[in-house]
């Protein structure tokens, strides 16, 4: 049988109830040991902080590692045992992976349904809604659980592959996933979504059964916004 892409899996426990990993994470490392055809490593940061200097350092050791892949979960997500399976079912040209999620977004608070829970999907669609599609591309995401292949870091080069970027005020104007998810597909890659694959996400109670009982948003495509001329905060710039 021949072996599948390798996968460097690094857990980041930060802030989030003092570095407390979800339940469901135990479970997934667990049915990593059913990986018989793949290799695998993992790796745990804690309390390692900037959340971008905690990324960069686990980006060197995955890189000097060789493995194919890298899974990055942060201790609020909760990942499907399966979720290693999402790589089977990827084609070549796709380079950043994520599961469907959900997150708290305050700047949707006016078009959420109920303004005191503003419960989005944690993409944001490049060209088109997700629709009934398996796979969404996207402009960006959060990386609570993302793979990310190899080959997008080294096309970046030696550099800080995640930071946060700050205006002359010293007001943050862009986080550090989304200026990550910016410099690849400046580079010419492209993320997708995957909704066959859902990972929960815990802010106290389950993002996803809320998102189940009380409907959640769907992101805007990128390209809707452009034609109505809204600027979006983060897009990358047109070239």
């Amino acid at each position: 049988m021949k072996n599948k892409p390798s996968v460097f899996v690094a857990l980041f426990a930060l802030d989030e109830r003092d570095g407390w990993f979800t339940p469901a994470i135990a479970q997934f490392l667990v049915s990593l040991s059913n990986a018989k055809s793949r290799a695998l490593c993992l790796q745990v940061k804690v309390n390692t902080k900037p959340i971008d200097y905690a990324r960069n350092c686990i980006v060197r050791d995955f890189l000097a590692s060789g493995f194919d892949w890298l899974l990055c979960i942060d201790n609020d997500m909760a990942p499907p045992p399966n979720l290693l399976d999402m790589l089977d079912r990827a084609q070549e040209h796709m380079s950043i992976l994520a599961p469907k999620f959900h997150l708290f977004a305050t700047c949707l608070q006016k078009q959420a349904k109920n303004s005191n829970l503003p419960l989005t999907i944690g993409w944001q669609p490049l060209e088109k809604p997700p629709g009934e599609n398996e796979w969404c591309e996207l402009a960006w995401c959060g990386t609570g659980v993302v793979f990310i292949h190899r080959r997008v870091f080294e096309r970046m080069g030696k550099q800080d592959w995640f930071r946060f970027i700050y205006g002359d005020d010293g007001v943050m104007v862009n986080s550090e996933d989304v200026n990550f998810f910016q410099k690849a597909r400046r580079l010419g890659f492209s993320a997708w979504g995957n909704q066959e694959f859902e990972a929960d996400h815990f802010k106290t109670v389950s993002l996803s059964a809320l998102a189940r009982s009380i409907g959640t948003m769907v992101p805007t495509p990128l390209t809707v916004l452009r034609q109505k001329g809204v600027s979006v905060t983060g897009e990358a710039p047109q070239e």
